[in-house]
């Protein structure tokens, strides 16, 4: 077992604090801060480590070579066995991982050489092209050497089609003959890549399986259109261009696969269509083959294919018209069971992130606190930090977000009173910025778990392109106020969340934790009852004696809470420094007041400022409590019980400390 002398020795540059444990530096961000790292050993033994900064535990001992496992308290010979294989698992995936990676950076290298070498399309002669009648577009380049995937020879002058990250770099790269026979380079990535046709385009965003389909889509309607590659990669390419665009019209352009067992053509863009509340158009079948918009295009010509995937889309929408008009709910997004061959054997996307670490795109996030801890304001922040795509306490945010803000609590008038104030306090807000956040207040007239409710909030969501939704506060907004705790009361509630997160939105929603002997209103603990086990990811809000803040946040892929511990500047939060961990005289006295002005017994009032200041050690409250004593802001005094026996108290002074 390591030690904290073992880890600050490793990490170096470390000193000790005074009180057995060490400050210094934090490799993981490579802070220059020499107070930025605390390195100290708990109670029973455990060591703690926390950077102000906001790195974990974990990042900080991986950056020098160390794991969790290391620095765990010694425990029987079982346990210790059972660490030991956890740790070497994770060892083993972490190696398996970082060798994937090497082999996805190897061949991404060779995708973006062959790419660069090869040469542009200067003349609509390509033989796969013409048989397919499509036009070559900017991107698609001719290979200029011979090349062998999987035992087949692809010739010079074959297509070089590149497979883009979403950071818009090459992963792989695509080959296809004259004959139309097709490779992906070995040992790339694939899942989540596009080629874009004419993406900066106007008009609605089409998203096809195949080149060809995009092209013949591309060419017959103008629209600009992104190859997703395969039926598969369809909901990853929907989901990352949903973040990109928010409020833009998105329409899935299927194969229909009547020939296959399942359709996953249909099934695919179905799925994808509905987890971000976009369109699909599906080909009628040809001669009862399967079909795809090239195939439409061969049979019909552009006019005519225009007016079929045009006529497709509008049926959607007249549909969906009716659907909204009569109050009926849209179905939820479809779930394809998978065989476990294909669960061995396929890619399977891990959720993509709204906020990374947090909180994935189209689920859900509770914020919880008692009464006055702050998180209306929590709330609002971080509806300002998803429309700017800014930093949430060293979460990262990815990309920019439209924002529907929803508040029972107080009337139009109180929350403009709110935002001047947050304005000054969030950077790098602009106009276009503030225009991607919606805020509506409601005075408690509306029940989002009825039906009236649900349709405006549906109808709000349409009007203002929002894919995050954020209920403040969610007792207000139910039915259920008396028993808003309850899993049989907030059943109706979660099902319409299920709803609204099928149009492609992520849910946020600020709750309030239950009051000592109150059974029933409030969240019990991080995860009580109701809407606990519903969400996906958990923040509790709050907020020390001494005026100090924290976030436990309890997510579903962490082991345990993952604490932080925050400052307030003006209205927002923000990260402590250094010096804010110090324990000073006026935080004496403010504790002391939260008692009412007067504890009795010198240990007693010691253990108080302890749980304010669970890592200041015995020493530095000493210097503090003096401190605050010869300020005058507290006083001690021994006063006769009533059976003769002497009473220690400490208390604020009602005027200025007199001389001795």
């Amino acid at each position: 077992m390591l030690s904290a002398d073992d880890i600050a020795a490793a990490i170096g540059g470390c000193r000790p604090d005074g009180r057995g444990g060490y400050r210094g530096p934090c490799p993981a961000h490579n802070g220059k801060s020499a107070d930025v790292l605390s390195i100290g050993t708990g109670n029973d033994g455990r060591v703690l480590i926390h950077c102000f900064a906001g790195c974990s535990a974990g990042e900080v001992l991986r950056s020098v070579g160390l794991s969790w496992g290391s620095a765990l308290p010694e425990r029987d010979t079982q346990q210790r066995s059972e660490a030991k294989s956890a740790t070497a698992s994770r060892e083993r995936k972490e190696k398996q991982q970082c060798e994937q990676e090497e082999r996805y950076a190897k061949a991404a290298a060779e995708a973006r050489r062959i790419y660069e070498v090869s040469a542009d399309i200067t003349a609509e002669n390509h033989p796969y092209l013409l048989k397919k009648g499509v036009k070559p577009v900017y991107g698609l380049k001719l290979t200029v050497e011979a090349i062998t995937i999987g035992g087949l020879t692809f010739l010079a002058g074959s297509l070089a089609i590149p497979a883009f990250k979403q950071d818009g770099k090459i992963s792989t790269l695509q080959v296809i003959d004259a004959e139309g026979n097709k490779r992906f380079l070995p040992g790339g990535r694939k899942a989540g890549t596009f080629f874009p046709v004419n993406e900066n385009g106007d008009g609605p965003l089409v998203i096809a399986e195949g080149l060809v389909t995009a092209l013949s889509v591309h060419e017959s309607t103008e629209y600009p259109t992104l190859v997703a590659f395969d039926a598969g990669n369809l909901i990853s390419v929907a989901t990352f261009a949903r973040n990109e665009y928010p409020g833009r019209e998105i329409i899935l352009a299927a194969d229909n696969d009547v020939g296959t067992d399942g359709n996953p053509g249909v099934t695919k863009a179905t799925e994808a269509a509905q987890a971000i509340n976009g369109k699909f158009c599906i080909p009628d079948p040809i001669d009862s083959k399967s079909t795809d918009w090239n195939d439409v295009h061969k049979a019909h010509g552009l006019e005519r294919t225009r007016e079929l995937f045009l006529t497709s889309l509008i049926a959607l929408a007249v549909e969906d018209t009716a659907k909204a008009a009569t109050g009926e709910i849209p179905q939820q997004r479809a779930i394809i069971p998978r065989t476990a061959l294909q669960y061995l054997t396929e890619a399977i996307l891990e959720p993509e992130p709204l906020i990374e670490g947090i909180l994935p795109l189209l689920c859900t996030l509770v914020i919880y606190g008692l009464e006055k801890s702050g998180k209306t304001w929590l709330a609002l922040q971080l509806a300002f930090l998803l429309i700017t795509g800014g930093d949430f306490f060293g979460f990262e945010i990815r990309g920019k977000h439209r924002v529907l803000f929803v508040s029972p609590e107080g009337a139009d008038p109180a929350l403009k009173a709110r935002l001047p104030a947050l304005y000054l306090y969030i950077p790098n807000l602009d106009d276009e910025d503030m225009g991607r956040l919606h805020l509506v207040s409601t005075l408690g007239s509306l029940k989002v778990d009825m039906s009236e409710g649900e349709a405006v909030i549906r109808q709000w969501i349409k009007d203002t392109g929002a894919n995050v939704v954020i209920f403040d506060s969610w007792y207000r907004l139910t039915s259920a106020q008396n028993k808003e705790n309850s899993n049989d009361d907030q059943k109706a509630a979660q099902d319409m969340l299920d709803r609204l997160k099928a149009m492609g939105v992520t849910i946020i929603i600020v709750h309030h934790a239950r009051k000592p002997g109150d059974t029933d209103k409030g969240v019990a603990e991080i995860r009580g009852a109701g809407l606990g086990p519903y969400a996906d990811s958990i923040i509790r809000l709050s907020k020390s004696k001494s005026g100090k803040h924290a976030l436990s946040l309890v997510l579903r892929h962490y082991p345990e809470p993952h604490e932080i511990v925050l400052k307030r500047q003006g209205p927002v939060f923000a990260l402590p420094d250094a010096d804010d961990w110090e324990v000073k005289p006026k935080y004496v006295r403010d504790i002391l007041e939260s008692h009412g002005g007067r504890v009795e017994g010198k240990t007693e009032f010691f253990e108080r400022i302890k749980v304010a200041f669970p890592e200041a050690s015995g020493s530095d409250i000493k210097r503090a409590v003096k401190g605050a004593e010869d300020q005058g802001l507290i006083q001690f005094a021994n006063l006769k019980g009533g059976s003769g026996g002497n009473k220690f108290v400490v208390f604020i002074p009602l005027g200025p400390k007199k001389e001795a």
